[in-house]
């Protein structure tokens, strides 16, 4: 899909009111917003619910996709949000902004073009003090490019059972900070576009 028509979908998912309360309810649990009711307060006639299980169609169904894709387009929203510009990866990485484009075309730094044609780099790469997470760029020229921006997330910030010290499975990317080899890392990375 293209991202021109990815913003015609998103729009057209806004329309939606089943939508548009899950995403309500997706933000009322973050605490980003207070609580609104959101699908529970909208009952259904009768007649529509019976036609739908008929076909097979469950409400909870509906309202799981519903919050699911919310939840993706809030996380991923933030990871815009969140994300450094090129220039500002530059800074932290202490190198030229054309550096910085080079390692994105490299696979060695991850970033999502966005609709205007600029490039925003998650920060979870990034340490807060300037620098980047040891051995991240080996483990990000491991990762298929055509994976979701918040599976890539997700990833990285869930404890992996391969990825275990002293009996307890780490997060890739604390396996990388605390010093844990990059080339576990990067053959654990090669098969999460297999397992997809």
């Amino acid at each position: 899909m293209t991202l021109a028509g990815a913003q015609k979908a998103a729009e057209a998912l806004l329309r939606d009111p089943a939508f548009r309360d899950a995403v309500v309810d997706v933000l009322s649990v973050a605490g980003s917003l207070p609580s609104s009711g959101g699908w529970q307060g909208r009952d259904l006639a009768e007649r529509e619910l019976a036609l739908m299980a008929e076909g097979g169609f469950r409400e909870g169904d509906s309202r799981a996709k519903s919050r699911a894709l919310a939840r993706t387009m809030v996380l991923f929203s933030q990871l815009l949000k969140t994300g450094l510009t090129t220039h500002e990866a530059a800074q932290r990485l202490r190198v030229d902004d054309a550096r910085v484009r080079q390692r994105l075309g490299a696979g060695t730094l991850y970033g999502i073009k966005t609709l205007r044609g600029e490039w925003r780099l998650p920060a979870f790469q990034f340490l807060p003090d300037g620098g980047e997470v040891p051995g991240i760029a080996r483990v990000l020229r491991s990762i298929e490019r055509d994976l979701h921006p918040v599976e890539v997330l997700t990833w990285f910030t869930s404890p992996d059972p391969e990825l275990e010290v002293e009996g307890e499975a780490l997060s890739p990317l604390d396996w990388l900070r605390s010093g844990g080899n990059a080339e576990k890392v990067a053959g654990v990375a090669a098969e999460l576009g297999e397992a997809v």
